[in-house]
């Protein structure tokens, strides 16, 4: 098996590898004659500055997030305000239909009311004179009956004699 590279060249290229995705190893300026910074002084300043900047970053997103919030309330308002007043005007209209329709049968049922009754009194009428007649009828004929009845039951008798009155009184 044949090596491409030798063994003793890999921690070069690792170091290569690094540097060239490390921060440092994409910098074009030249830090060979700068002295490393050292960590106690340089670090509290450069953590204060990075707190800073993201806190300054927090504030500014805060006060996005809030107009946001109150942009999309304002809208929700509106849009919840606008639809409050189209159900209101739908119930009014809902309610001035239902009172024309509940007038609407009040009318007919009226009207029918009135029709039924003057037929009804009509009706009465016709049904009073024609019992009046039938009745009339009935009695006449029951007074027939009951005639012809007595003259059946009750046979001719003759008028009661009378007694003579010149017979004496005394015996």
């Amino acid at each position: 098996m044949k090596r491409l590279l030798p063994l003793s060249l890999f921690p070069l290229v690792g170091t290569l590898f690094l540097g060239a995705c490390s921060d440092q190893g994409t910098s074009t300026t030249d830090t060979t004659n700068e002295a490393p910074p050292t960590t106690s002084e340089s670090a509290p300043a450069a953590e204060t500055t990075q707190k800073e900047t993201l806190t300054e970053k927090a504030k500014k997103l805060t006060e996005d997030a809030k107009d946001l919030g109150s942009s999309a309330w304002d809208a929700t308002k509106e849009e919840t305000g606008e639809l409050v007043l189209k159900g209101k005007d739908a119930i009014g209209d809902a309610a001035d239909a239902t009172g024309d329709a509940v007038e609407a049968v009040k009318e007919k049922s009226a009207d029918m009311y009135g029709a039924v009754k003057d037929k009804s009194v009509e009706a009465y009428g016709s049904a009073k004179e024609k019992g009046a007649e039938v009745y009339g009828n009935v009695k006449e004929k029951a007074v027939d009956a009951l005639d012809a009845a007595k003259e059946k039951l009750q046979p001719e008798t003759p008028e009661p004699a009378q007694a003579p009155t010149d017979l004496p009184r005394e015996i």
